[in-house]
């Protein structure tokens, strides 16, 4: 009942009526673009997007542009072990393809170093994001609040290390690597707000620079208009940096958001649905064996 009664009401600071997301890809003439290990798609690809990045900062209807891999709330999933702390006993229970299902799990994102910045998601502990860390070879991340009370608990988990086990199907080879140790830097709030506590998971963050990630999910935050109202001079400055550009699922965030959590409820409404069905079916069986029991009883 507790989900159904929660208001589809984001948390503070994240002011989701704000931002105007969408996908971002490149056209290849050739047909389907090169993989995202390929350098020179990648230099090509990241050229591009940073092109667009700049031009829409400039424009005075926005306030801050920033991108990642993933949706805030879609990340992927992704087992993970930490230096000096045993595994649970259970195995995760989640669709892994690559490395074991021992460990913990959690969920990933890569993401621009300023995104908390565009979300105004306070740095709880250490330090956010700083351009440095989005440099190959570079392992420091960001966790959520959840990871350490789940792990650490009231320890403090600033400079202890983690490394991925298990990669599920969603996360691209590409974007996760099994066996590379990471540095926590810092620890931020949750994020997005869930519905209930218990849909809190644990997320690891990994800094990105444009062209690391394909395709970027840019999140573009609008003063003095609404999101919907600046989706077509979005696509008008994406058409003027590159035609070949493509600005896929374009929406307000707050529609996805509240998409999502309409989805969460709807579950919730028909999980609670069949337990209350199995439990009248029960009490009706319960109720029949008992006048059947009784009225034999009676006969004798």
């Amino acid at each position: 009942f507790h989900v159904l009664q929660q208001p589809p009401v984001l948390g503070p600071g994240f002011a989701a009526h704000e931002f105007l997301s969408t996908r971002l890809l490149l056209d290849v003439p050739a047909g389907d673009p090169p993989p995202p290990e390929d350098r020179a798609f990648r230099a090509q690809y990241g050229a591009q997007q940073g092109e667009l990045e700049r031009q829409l900062e400039a424009d005075a209807s926005v306030a801050q542009v920033t991108f990642s891999l993933t949706d805030p709330g879609g990340e992927l999933a992704a087992v993970f072990e930490v230096e000096g702390i045993p595994a649970p006993p259970d195995p995760v229970a989640y669709n892994i393809v690559e490395g074991t299902k021992v460990g913990r799990f959690a969920r990933f994102n890569r993401i621009g170093v300023d995104f908390f910045d565009a979300f105004r998601v306070s740095v709880l502990t250490g330090r956010g994001f700083a351009p440095g860390d989005a440099a190959p070879g570079v392992s420091r991340i960001l966790v959520n609040r959840a990871l350490v009370e789940q792990v650490f608990g009231s320890e403090n988990a600033l400079g202890r290390r983690l490394r991925y086990v298990g990669r599920s199907r969603e996360g691209d080879p590409v974007h996760i690597e099994l066996g590379r140790w990471y540095e926590i830097v810092g620890v931020v709030k949750n994020f997005p707000p869930k519905i209930t506590q218990a849909d809190t998971t644990a997320v690891i963050y990994h800094a990105a620079a444009p062209g690391d990630v394909y395709p970027a999910t840019m999140a573009i935050r609008v003063r003095g208009t609404s999101p919907t109202a600046f989706a077509d001079r979005l696509r008008a400055i994406g058409a003027s940096v590159d035609p070949n550009l493509q600005l896929r699922n374009v929406s307000s965030v707050e529609t996805t958001l509240k998409q999502e959590q309409g989805i969460m409820r709807l579950i919730a409404a028909t999980l609670l649905a069949v337990t209350l069905s199995v439990i009248v079916l029960s009490a009706a069986g319960i109720y029949s064996l008992m006048s059947f029991i009784v009225a034999r009883r009676r006969r004798e």
